[in-house]
Order: structure tokens, then sequence, then C-alpha cells
């Protein structure tokens, strides 16, 4: 009887700790290619000398850059919009749990 409540306990941790893991795995993994992305538009597209200003003249409509800037920025966007959802979906599940 006892191996048998530890199975339930134990199907139980699982189905509630997956989605938390998935959340939070999905949440890494678009922070860190984010991160990512912006390193490599201030490696190779921005310049942080006195004269960087006139640089930026030929970076700024390069494809390249202008690709990383536009990735980074739908990556946050996603990453805003995934952790909002998390949240209202975390909301819902609570409020079935507690029969609100």
């Amino acid at each position: 009887k006892i191996m048998d409540t530890i199975k339930k306990m134990r199907e139980i941790i699982k189905g509630v700790c997956r989605p938390f893991l998935l959340f939070f795995g999905t949440l890494f993994t678009l922070s860190m290619f984010q991160w990512i992305i912006i390193n490599l538009y201030n490696y190779y597209c921005v310049d942080n000398t006195f004269l960087g200003f006139i640089k930026n003249i030929a970076t700024l409509g390069g494809p390249f850059c202008h690709t990383l800037n536009r990735i980074q920025l739908y990556l946050s966007e996603y990453f805003i919009t995934y952790l909002g959802l998390g949240f209202i979906s975390l909301t819902g599940w609570m409020t079935s749990l507690l029969g609100i």
C-alpha cells in the first residue's frame, strides 16, 4: 500500500513538474539566444570609439546588422509574450485547482 502511494505521488509530481520545467527551459532558451544575438550585434555592428557615430552610418543599414537587430527584437517580444501567457496559464490552473 505504501508503494502504491509513492507511485501515485511520483506521477502527480511528474505531472506538475514537467510543464514547469518545459516553461522555464523555454524561457531560458529564448533568453540565451537573445543574449547571444545582442553580443554578436555589439561585436560586429557597434563601434564604441569616439568616431563610432560615423561608422554607424555604414553599419546601421547593413543587412547583417539589421538582421541581427531584428532577430533580437523579435526574441525579446516572444519572451515577454511567452512569460505573460505562462502567468495567465498558471492563474487559470490555480483557480481551477481551488475551484474559484
